[in-house]
């Protein structure tokens, strides 16, 4: 009989189901909701680092401007037979 008892499943109550069903979409729509603000606070990190990236890029062909600008005075030096001196 003690087998039999434990063979048998209890019954799962409909209304309470329904409850856990209802709390668990909840849940999840929580977890989306957080989700959301997570990716568009990375979204506007991703847009600042862009610009930063940008600004350094520029950074860099202005400094490659002016080192081409020292090359070329010392080399016009060099070649003119001068070796820097007046």
């Amino acid at each position: 009989m003690r087998w039999l008892m434990l063979k048998r499943k209890p019954k799962v109550d409909s209304m309470n189901a329904g409850g856990r069903t209802e709390e668990g979409i909840g849940a999840l729509l929580s977890i989306a909701e957080i989700h959301e603000r997570e990716i568009g606070s990375l979204g506007d990190k991703i847009a600042s680092i862009s610009e930063t990236v940008a600004q350094v890029s520029e950074n860099g062909r202005a400094t490659d401007e002016r080192l081409n600008a020292l090359i070329n005075i010392v080399e016009r030096q060099i070649s003119e037979g001068r070796n820097g001196k007046s």
